[in-house]
């Protein structure tokens, strides 16, 4: 099953806003990016232009997860970033990681 059939399109939307969220927010110093997610910013920068019709689903699939993870435990301190730019609670985001996580399995 494709990663984007197993969301809800509430979730889809969520992760296209988290995804947009990690490239383009005050959530991590360039420096740091690559480190952190696997892939340059520019790398998911494409993943965020193609969701959900991506054609790389392992690639899709990595820096989905990795994003949420990610913006869900790195300490970036960016409350105010967060509901301005995610707009939903971190326990939202935290179902859809759980939900993704459990289809790799």
């Amino acid at each position: 099953m494709k990663l984007a059939q197993a969301l809800s399109e509430a979730e889809r939307d969520l992760v296209k806003r988290c995804l947009y969220a990690a490239v383009n927010g005050p959530f991590f110093p360039d420096w740091e990016f690559q480190a952190l997610f696997g892939y340059t910013r520019d790398e998911v920068r494409h993943i965020l232009a193609s969701w959900p019709n991506g054609n790389d689903e392992e690639m899709q699939r990595h820096v989905i997860i990795n994003t949420l993870n990610n913006l869900l435990r790195y300490p970036h301190g960016e409350t105010e970033a967060w509901s301005r730019q995610i707009c939903s609670s971190e326990d939202d985001v935290a179902a859809v990681l759980r939900k993704l996580t459990a289809l790799v399995k």
